[in-house]
């Protein structure tokens, strides 16, 4: 069960920063297949344990390579440090917890100097290029182990942490999602319709007859994301005078397609700037400023609020006051950074490529 599994991380991780308890190790990586909740497992540990007292949490930033991963995190380490020194002692937090989505993909990426790759792990020269960096980032976890960690998200089959001879083996807290079983889809399914005066367990019965947990099951093939689509098409449902076969073939029309046209929807609603700041947003990650994403002779406040208003971002006030931005629609951004057949600023502009 996925509540499971983020009680786990988050127990683990406040055991591991007590006293700076070197004898744990500290870092996770979130393994499974598309759409099953990694994302969004990264995302709950996050809100859950970005308001401990002693601990900082920062998303690492999306465009980042293997290459300057361990870099990159040192920076933030220092800048981390050195804004806390503004702050009174009881709020100085001495942990730090970095996240970043896909380190499969991170280590993907070509090196400088190297050729690019034509398949998934590239020519020699890229893959023991990688292999260095990777090495460069355990050891710099190791040398850590107690008050730094990473928490991270990758497919099932990264061999990185399945060949014992690989950089990431035996080196990180593994969590395996898998996507989840008949009755707990069904479950997850139901809780997200709302219909006003309608029984929902009933109204699936009249839908889907007596097999309806096995039917959410298939339909959803127990993944989270397919669930929520599940669950907006069965709540847009017209029953009135129509039988079950109708209206069984509406609700199946209406969910397969609902998948594309959810998200060119969205994209087609919004202004040419806001779109342009939603690219950047794709390249960043989670956690970002109003500066980030805008250009500064733009008009910032009205464009991050219509993103707001479309739940696209959330505003978060830190502590110290300062105003940042997280992904609110991440289904979205999952959507627009997997689609490898489209050119990213074309999907943005609405064109769609052949």
């Amino acid at each position: 069960m996925i509540p499971e599994n983020i009680n786990r991380i988050i127990d683990h991780t406040k055991k591991q920063f007590k006293n700076g308890n070197r004898q744990l190790p500290g870092s996770f990586l979130i393994t499974g297949t598309n759409g099953v909740g990694k994302s969004w497992i990264l995302s709950e540990v996050f809100k859950a344990i970005e308001s401990e007292k002693n601990i900082k949490c920062i998303w690492l930033p999306m465009q980042i390579t293997g290459e300057n991963l361990v870099k990159t995190i040192e920076d933030l380490l220092q800048k981390a440090k050195m804004d806390e020194l503004l702050l009174i002692a009881n709020e100085k937090k001495s942990n730090y917890l970095f996240f970043i989505e896909n380190l499969d993909r991170i280590f993907d990426k070509p090196v400088s100097g190297t050729k690019k790759p034509k398949r998934a792990y590239g020519t020699a020269q890229q893959q023991y290029a990688q292999m260095q960096y990777a090495s460069e980032l355990r050891a710099f976890l190791n040398q850590n182990t107690g008050h730094v960690a990473l928490i991270s998200s990758c497919t099932s089959n990264y061999n990185w942490i399945n060949d014992y001879d690989q950089p990431f083996f035996n080196f990180f807290n593994i969590i395996k999602v898998e996507p989840l079983n008949p009755s707990e889809i069904f479950e997850y399914c139901q809780s997200l319709i709302s219909i006003p005066a309608i029984n929902t367990s009933e109204f699936l019965i009249d839908i889907f007859g007596d097999n309806k947990i096995r039917f959410i099951s298939i339909l959803t093939e127990g993944r989270l994301i397919y669930g929520r689509l599940l669950a907006e098409s069965i709540e847009r449902l017209e029953v009135k005078s129509s039988t079950r076969k109708e209206i069984l073939q509406s609700l199946l029309n209406d969910y397969f397609s609902i998948i594309e046209h959810y998200m060119w929807s969205i994209i087609e609603k919004m202004s040419l700037d806001e779109k342009r700041a939603l690219e950047k947003i794709v390249l960043l990650g989670n956690d970002f400023t109003i500066k980030d994403i805008v250009d500064e002779n733009k008009n910032r406040s009205r464009i991050m609020k219509n993103l707001t208003q479309k739940k696209l971002i959330l505003p978060v006030t830190l502590k110290s006051g300062e105003v940042r931005f997280r992904v609110q629609n991440t289904l979205l951004i999952a959507w627009l950074r997997q689609k490898k057949q489209y050119d990213l600023q074309a999907v943005l502009e609405g064109a769609r490529l052949q």
